[in-house]
C-alpha cells in the first residue's frame, strides 16, 4: 500500500476527474489510482455510487476507510465484500492490519453461511439432485479449507461433513441414468461423521415486513452421551489387518439418532452391527441460539488388528 503526501496536488487532480465516474460503475483502474493519490474520501464516493462494484474494487472503500480514521465503518464495508464473496482475499500488498481486518470478519461471517449453505446443499442431496449437491458441498469444502477459517471448530466440522455428503452425491445416479428408467435405489456406502446443524429460515420478512437486524449465530454441536461401538470378533483370516470408515449419524431434537448411513465402508461384517448398535445412541443436540435443531454427526471408525483373540 503506497501513501502520496502531495496531498494539495491529489486532491487537485482528482476533484475534476471523479465526477463522471459519480453515476456510473467504478473501473478498478480509477479507483486504484484515487487511492494511490490518497483521496480516499473520494474513492469512497465512487465506490458507493457503484451499485454493482466488484469485491476488488470493493476493498479500496475499506483501505480508505482505514486510512481516514474510521475503523467501525471500515468493518461494515468489508462486511459487505465479503457478503458478495466469502472467499475474497484483499491485495498481497495489503498492509498486514487490513489483511486481519478481513480475516476477522471472515471468521465471524462464516459459520452463519456456511450453515446456509449446508442446509441448501443437504437440500439438493435430498432431491437426489447429483450435480447440484457436488457443486453446493464443494463449494463448503472450498471456503472450509480457508486458512483464515482453519481454527474454528465448528467451520472444520461442517467441512468433513461436507466432504463425506460430497462422496454421497457423486454416488447418486446421474440425470442419464435416471432417465426412462423410474427411480433409482443406488445407495452408496457411507461411514463418518462430524456435527452440523441445520439452521432456521431467514430471519427477513417478505414484502412489506421490515427485515429484523441480523442476530449473532451461536452454534453448538451435537455431543455424544452414549456411543457404544459393537465388538469386533473378527475371524482369524482378518484380524491382522486394520479397517477404517465413516458412519454418519442423524441426530434429532431429541438427541435421539433418527437415522444412520455408512458413507465409507468399515468392513461389510461390521458396517451391519454398526448400523444397528447406532439405533441406541443418545446425543446431546446441536444448539443455535440455545434453542435444539436437527443435526448431523460425522463418526470416524477405526477397528485395529485383533492379535489377542484365541485361535
Amino acid at each position: 500500500m503506497r501513501r502520496v503526501v502531495t496531498m494539495g496536488f491529489a486532491l487537485t487532480v482528482v476533484a475534476g476527474s471523479l465526477r463522471p465516474h459519480a453515476q456510473g460503475p467504478a473501473p478498478l483502474a480509477h479507483v486504484r489510482d484515487l487511492y494511490s493519490r490518497a483521496a480516499y474520501e473520494d474513492v469512497v464516493s465512487a465506490v458507493d455510487a457503484d451499485v454493482t462494484a466488484s469485491p476488488q474494487i470493493g476493498q479500496y472503500k475499506v483501505f480508505s476507510l482505514i486510512a481516514l480514521g474510521r475503523p467501525k465503518d471500515a468493518e461494515q464495508a468489508a462486511e459487505a465484500v465479503l457478503a458478495g464473496d466469502l472467499g475474497f482475499h484483499p491485495d498481497v500488498d495489503a498492509s498486514p492490519r487490513l489483511i486481519a481486518l478481513f480475516a476477522t470478519v471472515r471468521l465471524r461471517l462464516a459459520p452463519e453461511r456456511l450453515m446456509s449453505m449446508y442446509s441448501n446443499a443437504k437440500g439438493f442431496y435430498d432431491r437426489k439432485d447429483r450435480d447440484g449437491a457436488i457443486k453446493a458441498f464443494t463449494e463448503i469444502m472450498d471456503i472450509a479449507a480457508d486458512p483464515d477459517l482453519k481454527s474454528d471448530k465448528t467451520i472444520a466440522e461442517l467441512g468433513l461433513l461436507a466432504n463425506g455428503f460430497l462422496d454421497l452425491s457423486r454416488a447418486l445416479p446421474t440425470p442419464a441414468a435416471t432417465t426412462g428408467a423410474g427411480k433409482s435405489s443406488a445407495t452408496p456406502e457411507k461411514t463418518s461423521a462430524t456435527n452440523t446443524v441445520l439452521p432456521p429460515d431467514s430471519r427477513n420478512g417478505g414484502p412489506g415486513i421490515a427485515a429484523v437486524p441480523p442476530i449473532p449465530t451461536v452454534v453448538s454441536l451435537a455431543q455424544p452421551i452414549r456411543e457404544q461401538f459393537p465388538q469386533w470378533l473378527p475371524p482369524s483370516s482378518l484380524r491382522r489387518a486394520e479397517y477404517r470408515g465413516r458412519i454418519l449419524v442423524h441426530v434429532g431434537v431429541d438427541g435421539k439418532v433418527t437415522g444412520a448411513e455408512i458413507i465409507d465402508s468399515i468392513h461389510p461384517l461390521y458396517d451391519e452391527l454398526l448400523m444397528r448398535a447406532s439405533k441406541d445412541w443418545l446425543y446431546k443436540p446441536g444448539l443455535i441460539n440455545g434453542v435444539p435443531v436437527p443435526s448431523d454427526h460425522l463418526v470416524e471408525v477405526v477397528l485395529q488388528p485383533r492379535l489377542d483373540l484365541p485361535h
